[in-house]
């Protein structure tokens, strides 16, 4: 047997004295051992994991993340007996072992745990492994087939998606854990509203209501007037949401002006995701309130001055990328 300690000199001396044991030194860097390139850490179960209510077994831990649990301390106690089939519970923590580069990846974990121990070697990253670069071939693959026209930006995600899972970059599990549920039956839900509101005469009431105010004075004006809504509504709802709910209204607005929708629907893009002046425009503001004591007049201090400017940049370069004049082959059905 064989057993790998670190310790300092005279711990060592005493462990040889007590029980026997022969010392055989250890170089860090050598690769003839079974520990070179491997490492321990520890992770401690969220509220919401997963793994909660679950064994080790049943939630087929060392498939998932490829390291093996060695002990689960549970309080001020380590758990006895086959903790593979132990019921983990929130605030669990566990000691884990494994190669180095899978210890790195468990750092990128936001569900399940967070490491609250790792080895220096698995920090400091061990560079892009074959895996890695064989997702970023894909990544640029799919990329030049939707910019050369190849495929359809739906086909070509598609198709990457089913070639990253076919090359074992990713497993069918973390690619199910990856997905952001509430954003796709968000985005599944207004889809059906701005639906609703097409059929029902809502996006025609509005984009009269909107023509009334500011139609006199151009489209130029116009385009102000949605960007100042969807910048509104972005403050406190999502930006994808606003985007998706005001859509219909620029197309049917384009229509009534006999102008190109391509400006007004950048206005809308660029207005949504203006989310600077309220901690509840966006999940990245509301995250970062409670650790940095943030009060709601400190994203007025710093959001609307920074607002202001990407306002004008945005409302000066719009109409020079994307000009109102329709395409001379193309005009609106009547």
């Amino acid at each position: 047997q064989i057993l790998f300690v670190k310790a300092s000199t005279e711990d060592l001396e005493k462990l040889q004295q007590k029980y026997g044991i022969a010392h055989r030194p250890y170089k860090t860097g050598t690769s003839s051992t079974p520990i070179a390139g491997r490492g321990l850490a520890e992770l401690l179960l969220v509220p919401r994991s997963r793994l909660n209510g679950k064994s080790l077994a049943e939630s087929r831990f060392f498939r998932r993340f490829g390291v093996r649990v060695l002990q689960v301390r549970r309080g001020d106690h380590n758990l006895r007996g086959d903790i593979a089939e132990a019921r983990l519970r929130f605030g669990d923590a566990l000691l884990v072992e494994g190669p180095l580069p899978k210890l790195t990846e468990l750092q990128r974990e936001r569900f399940d745990f967070v490491v609250v121990g790792a080895p220096r070697s698995s920090e400091s990253g061990q560079g892009l492994r074959k895996d890695g670069k064989i997702a970023l071939l894909i990544c640029v693959a799919m990329l030049a087939s939707i910019t050369l026209g190849w495929l359809s930006p739906a086909m070509a995600s598609v198709l990457a998606g089913i070639a990253v899972i076919e090359t074992r970059c990713l497993t069918l599990e973390e690619a199910y854990s990856s997905v952001q549920w509430g954003s796709l039956f968000l985005v599944a839900t207004m889809l059906p509203l701005g639906t609703a509101l097409s059929n029902s005469g809502g996006v025609d009431f509005l984009s009269r209501g909107l023509l009334n105010v500011v139609g006199d004075h151009g489209p130029l004006a116009t385009l102000a007037g949605l960007y100042l809504i969807a910048t509104a509504l972005g403050q406190v709802m999502s930006n994808t949401a606003t985007a998706l709910l005001l859509t219909p209204l620029a197309i049917d607005i384009a229509r009534m002006l006999d102008v190109a929708p391509e400006p007004l629907l950048m206005a809308i893009a660029f207005g949504a995701a203006m989310a600077f002046l309220t901690p509840i425009a966006s999940p990245v503001n509301t995250l970062v309130v409670a650790p940095g004591d943030y009060r709601f007049t400190d994203f007025l201090k710093v959001g609307l001055p920074l607002h202001l400017l990407a306002s004008v940049i945005c409302l000066w370069l719009i109409p020079l990328v994307f000009p109102f004049a329709l395409d001379a082959s193309w005009s609106w059905p009547r």
